[in-house]
């Protein structure tokens, strides 16, 4: 059963029009004879519907290249769709949040990432990016402060974990173990680059302040090889000729009768013979 309601003028001074009721055993088309759903409403210009209290907010919602909804005129928020299979939420025209079509979600930018996971930022303070694409898989935070930025996370690409001085990484830990410090790609366990050759610092500061420990302690199993890390003197008797200096630097901080402040030289040999 469809029932069909005709248009019919009503005096002006008859005061409003109303239905005490209404029941529709069917489907019921507002502005179309042919409705397709049990409620199909048609408008030839949007809003396709608009409900509203008296001096509050207004809800506005459309169909046509996008389905959304305007809700609240004073500030201006949208849900709609953003294209390419996007629904997103903004506030006056600033996209607030953006749910994508290969199901990442966005919050806090305008950008369309088809990439993302997730991702959020904070005006330009704070950034946080996931991306498990075939062609992008990475992990990033960013701190922006002023004109300092840091990031931090696991580029696509790379399985190794990352601290950057916005673009320039300061700190990065391989996935075997080995760590870098003012380079990439470390080639030991731990490998130091002062690269600049301006910086007026050394590359490594030991300050010991527990004054009975060692600077460094060794651990190694020494053998009759030479070529070992640890040779022991009983098996190699004799001294390689000095090859060289490695120039050290030692502060003292004993008050009474310190070592003299300074640069000091460490000798190092050639292979030892038994």
């Amino acid at each position: 059963m469809t029932l069909e309601l005709v248009p019919q003028a009503v005096a002006q001074d008859a005061g409003p029009f109303t239905f005490p009721g209404l029941y529709v055993d069917g489907q019921l088309g507002i502005g179309t004879p042919t409705p397709e759903t049990l409620l199909n409403l048609v408008a030839a210009s949007d809003p396709t519907i608009r409900l509203f209290k008296t001096g509050e907010t207004t809800l506005d919602i459309w169909a046509g290249s996008g389905l959304g909804a305007f809700i609240d005129s004073d500030r201006g928020l949208t849900l709609d769709y953003g294209g390419g299979g996007d629904f997103r939420i903004r506030e006056d025209g600033t996209q607030a949040l953006r749910v994508t079509a290969n199901r990442g979600l966005v919050i806090g930018t305008n950008t369309a990432s088809t990439t993302s996971n997730f991702l959020l930022e904070n005006g330009t303070n704070m950034e946080i990016e996931f991306q498990t694409t075939a062609s992008n898989r990475k992990v990033e935070v960013l701190w922006n402060r002023n004109a300092d930025k840091w990031r931090l996370g696991i580029e696509s690409g790379s399985t190794s974990f990352f601290v950057k001085d916005d673009t320039t990484k300061v700190i990065e830990f391989e996935a075997g173990g080995n760590i870098s410090i003012g380079t990439t790609g470390p080639g030991a366990k731990l490998h130091i680059d002062q690269a600049s050759t301006a910086g007026a610092i050394p590359v490594l500061l030991l300050d010991q302040a527990d004054v009975d420990e060692d600077y460094f302690k060794f651990i190694g199993t020494s053998d009759t090889s030479a070529d070992r890390a640890l040779v022991d003197a009983a098996d190699f008797t004799t001294p390689g000729s000095i090859a060289g200096w490695l120039k050290i630097n030692v502060q003292d901080d004993q008050a009474t009768n310190p070592i003299t402040d300074g640069d000091y030289h460490i000798p190092f040999y050639s292979v030892p013979t038994a």
